[in-house]
This record gives C-alpha cells, structure tokens and sequence, in this order.
C-alpha cells in the first residue's frame, strides 16, 4: 500500500493496519492532523489486544512456608522431612518499553510510534534515553507535542555540551532502568532503536558478557528496528552504512526545485558535511549511485548479543530482532505479554 493512499480518521480499523508495511515511513508521508489520527488509531489497535485487567498475575514461589503443605509432605515421607514447601504468590507481568530518543531516531515517523505506544496502557513503562535514560510522560499524546518536548531537551543536550547516549551503552542504560522499575521473571523488555551509533561498534568481551546477562534478567526482550532499510543505503557485516544521492534525498527530504546549500550534522556525532547546491544538482545530473557519506550501526553487536530474526520462525528465544516497524509486530509482543495465563 502507498503511504500517501492510508486512509486516515476512523476508517483506519484493524484491516486498514494490518497492510501498513513500515509506520515510521507512512507516517511521515502524511500531514501534522494525518499523524495523530494515525497514532490514534495504532494506539487503538494495540489497546485492544490486552485484557480489561493489566498486567496479569502469573503464580510465583513465595517466601512464606506453607505449614500445613510441608506437614503433609512430612507424612508422606514416614516422618523425614525433605523439603519445606512455601506458599504460591501472584507476581505482576510487567512490560518495560525503552525508546530511543537520541537525534538520528527522533523523526517525525518515530514520534507517531512513540506517541502511540505511550497510550497503550499507563501500566506500562516507557522510558526514552538521548543523553540520559529519563520517563516519558503518559500525559504527553499527540506527536507534535511530543516533538516539541523532545526539541526541547536536545536544544539543552547541544547547550551543555552533553554526550549523546546510543545502544553502545547499553549496559549502563539497562542499569539505570532499575531506578524506575525492577526486573522479574516476570518483565518483558521492548527497546526501539534506529540502531545508528557514532563510531564502529565494538565491546571487549567483559561489556558484552555485562551486556548480555542484563538482559536476561528479563523473560523475553525484543529489539525493534526503525530504520527503513532500502536500496538507497547498504549496511555491510561490519555495521558500515554507505547513503547515496538518492538516500540523501530521502533523508532530506527536498525536491529539485527547493536546492539549495545543504549543511547537515551526523546525530550522535561531531561530523559534518556541506554540500553546495551545484554540487547537488551536478550529482544528480551524473546519476549515478556514488558514496556521499559512511555511518556505523549496531547490528554487528545485535548478532553478537545472541538476538535472532523473529522471521525466522524463532518467536520463542528469548532474545529477538525484530527488522520490520510493522503495527502486527509491535501487536505481536504486546499479544505475547498480555495473554492470559491460567493461575
């Protein structure tokens, strides 16, 4: 389906979304009231894929020995007592959803999503990290606003002079998520990220081992991929992305009437390039698909970290890589967490 064909308002039902290939693109294809009745509806569609009661209690072992229980196992074993048993508790299941709110993610497709998934449920979590790991506001909804507050922090970001953190840190940031909430056995962990870092991407084994073992603290973990992979970028093993002309058009999203000098920053880094309108024009005119700039993702990190394409028929390990911003995909972990289990 084209983007620029969604239909939008109250047309746009579960079978409408259902063909909606990639939300980030579609959304920035359409205009500022287009973008919030389309997270209005996405917001809908995954609201009504949990129960009336969230989040659901999962039996759990708890502390407190259940005395009439290791009684009787005291019976059956003639008098020898093998082994306490303890009272069942019920134990909540939590869904933390940690955003990338770092410069290179943060477009107008991404705020459609974010603003959507604030509204699933206030239950659950949602966290954004850009130069620090902070709580995103429930009261904040519509993508424009949410623009404005995000602006708002990187302005303060660049004044102070602050670094930008990227999944690189990951450790540190799923450190610091245990000052708004603790993981169980019972947390599912859903991080989205355009998956873009500053330098090439690489951890000696000790911030991998660290890296790894946070994340299994959670039951299930899933890493969601914003970027709109296409013919205009090419990612290599080693997390390399080549843009060519075309993929800057897209990035910047001009038409040949509107060129002129373009002056423009890598998020998440120092490097900038400036490109004069002759140029631009003179490269056009050449087209062919020549390097215009290189950027690093984490991708190499992702396989290293053990998480799998959920493509391919994997849905059960425990960490995923989800390459796809599809609203079925996100419904998908959103099913998977609120199904009910039986107490």
């Amino acid at each position: 389906m084209n983007p620029k064909q969604i239909p939008i308002g109250l047309s746009i039902g579960s079978s409408g979304l259902a063909h909606l290939g990639n939300i980030v693109a579609a959304a920035e294809q359409l205009t500022v009231v287009g973008q919030t009745r389309l997270a209005d509806a996405l917001a809908s569609f995954w609201r009504q894929l949990k129960p009336s009661r969230f989040p659901y209690l999962v039996p759990a072992p708890s502390e407190r020995i259940d005395v009439r229980r290791t009684l009787r196992e005291f019976i059956r074993g003639g008098g020898v007592l093998t082994r306490l048993s303890y009272h069942r508790k019920l134990r909540a299941k939590r869904l933390v959803i940690i955003f990338d709110c770092s410069e290179s993610n943060i477009k107008a497709g991404q705020l459609v999503l974010l603003s959507a998934l604030l509204r699933v449920d206030p239950k659950v979590t949602v966290l954004g990290f850009d130069s620090e790991l902070f709580s995103l506001p429930g009261r904040v909804t519509s993508p424009a606003e949410l623009g404005r507050m995000l602006a708002a922090r990187s302005t303060v970001i660049r004044t102070r002079g602050e670094r930008w953190l990227e999944l690189i840190d990951l450790p540190g940031i799923l450190q610091a998520t245990s000052r708004y909430v603790s993981a169980t056995a019972q947390s599912y962990l859903l991080l989205v990220s355009d998956l873009f870092v500053a330098d090439r991407p690489l951890w000696d084994e000790s911030r991998l081992h660290n890296a790894a073992m946070l994340l299994r603290r959670y039951k299930k973990v899933w890493l969601m991929d914003t970027w709109p992979m296409g013919a205009e970028f090419a990612e290599a093993e080693d997390g390399a992305v080549t843009g060519t002309m075309e993929g800057l058009d897209i990035v910047l999203g001009r038409r040949r009437h509107e060129l002129r000098d373009v002056k423009f920053r890598q998020a998440e880094s120092t490097q900038e390039y400036s490109l004069s309108a002759s140029i631009l024009a003179r490269l056009r005119q050449i087209g062919k698909p020549g390097v215009l700039f290189e950027a690093w993702r984490f991708t190499p990190l992702v396989r290293q970290l053990g998480f799998v394409n959920n493509d391919a028929a994997t849905g059960s390990s425990r960490l995923v890589y989800v390459p796809h911003i599809r609203p079925q995909d996100i419904g998908d972990v959103f099913r998977e967490v609120f199904e009910p289990q039986p107490l």
